[in-house]
């Protein structure tokens, strides 16, 4: 945050001597509060510059960790969209393989489609198997259901 200066707001005394002033440079040297004053106007206007330094600092950081957090946001929609993507056909996935919730479907068609691949990997794939529009399930898991 920037502060008003004040050394700035304060106007130089004015000289109540009215002896001929000493030039240097073109600056009066019989007022040692002109001296003063004006070395107070320096140093507040070089801490106002190093304040300055510091936010532009701070500003560049703040959009570099920016950009990186939209980085990381991008890469974790894409992912996630991936994740949500049919396995056989790449659309959006609205249903996932109840066997093992580890694949997503778009339609029970790419379910279907798939099964053939995915059932070596599914946790029910030696119980149950899926044949057109029937659910075969094997005898090992029939003697297993109590009825």
């Amino acid at each position: 945050m920037l502060t008003s200066l004040p050394a700035l707001a304060v106007p130089p005394p004015t000289p109540t001597k009215t002896a001929p002033p000493a030039l240097v440079n073109g600056l009066e040297l019989s007022e040692p509060r002109s001296w003063l004053y004006l070395e107070e106007m320096v140093n507040s206007l070089l801490n106002t510059a190093q304040q300055l330094k510091t936010l532009f600092e701070q500003a560049k950081h703040a959009s570099t960790y920016r950009e990186a957090a939209t980085n990381q946001a991008k890469i974790h929609a894409d992912a996630e969209r991936k994740e949500q993507s049919c396995v056989n056909c790449g659309r959006e996935a609205m249903s996932e393989c109840t066997g093992c919730h580890k694949v997503n479907y778009c339609s029970t068609f790419c379910q279907r489609k798939d099964w053939k691949d995915h059932q070596h990997i599914c946790g029910q794939s030696a119980a149950v198997t899926v044949q057109a529009d029937e659910v075969h399930v094997a005898e090992s898991v029939m003697e297993k259901v109590t009825v």
